[in-house]
């Protein structure tokens, strides 16, 4: 069926004519991004496409659905929570954290509900907790923002003298640096496979290795100083880097 009745056409109608429109305009690739409560429609316009001979190449980024566990967020709106909704009080939550002095409420509001979004498998349902969202404590934004801060903090006070120790590296250190050498492998996979939770669960597995490092490892005055800032130099660079594909901000201090 291509109409109904009253002669309004449907959804799948108006997409065929859309891809064949894109075809026209030569795109090289076709993304749709929506949620997966669509498979079976993107499923049947693609096939329709190819029996029509529609040769751009299509695909359908399915993701999954954010769930709220306490049911925390009520929208002025009725059934409806909006983006903004949630982005205004993941902000003001951000502001509301004890025991952090954070100056910029709004970088780490966003970073937490963009991390809580990009860390789980996109064809997966989100479970959202607001406890495990603004945590410090792991597998969230501001896990990976605060990280981010420690090292940038330990650069700060070095003194920058002496020379590099080429010497062998302890375990902690060689655990730090392998993990840091996988950053370019996940950002390819990735991108290869439309999926931004491998940078997100890379960058949290990093941040916990980098903490370790830090808490058994001294840095500043330790004999392999300088080896060791060289080790918290690459940190700052690849956690700067995968914040930035993630869309999440890096602060200088928090």
């Amino acid at each position: 069926m291509v109409k109904r009745d009253d002669g309004s056409t449907l959804y799948l109608s108006r997409d065929v004519a859309n891809i064949r429109k894109r075809e026209r305009e030569g795109f090289d690739q076709n993304l749709y991004i929506v949620a997966n409560e669509q498979d079976l429609h993107f499923q049947q316009l693609f096939a329709i496409a190819e029996r029509f001979g529609i040769e751009i190449h299509s695909e359908h980024i399915s993701y999954g659905m954010l769930h709220l566990q306490d049911g925390s967020i009520s929208s002025s709106k009725g059934n409806i929570i909006t983006f903004r909704e949630v982005m205004d009080e993941s902000v003001e939550k951000a502001s509301e954290i004890e025991g952090r002095d954070i100056d910029n409420d709004e970088a780490v509001g966003l970073g937490a509900l963009k991390y809580a979004n990009l860390s789980v498998s996109r064809p997966k349902d989100i479970s959202f907790s607001w406890e495990q969202v603004l945590s410090f404590e792991g597998d969230s934004g501001p896990y990976l923002q605060y990280s981010n801060v420690r090292a940038k903090s330990i650069l700060r006070e070095a003194s920058k003298s002496g020379s590099f120790d080429d010497g062998e590296f302890n375990d902690k250190e060689y655990e730090l640096l392998k993990k840091l050498a996988e950053f370019p492998e996940k950002v390819e996979a990735a991108a290869e496979q439309r999926e931004p939770a491998k940078i997100a669960n890379y960058l949290s597995t990093l941040s916990e290795e980098f903490n370790s490092f830090y808490h058994e490892c001294e840095v500043l005055g330790s004999e392999g100083e300088v080896k060791r800032l060289k080790l918290v130099e690459l940190f700052v660079e690849v956690s700067d880097q995968g914040l930035e594909l993630l869309g999440i901000e890096s602060l200088n201090e928090m």
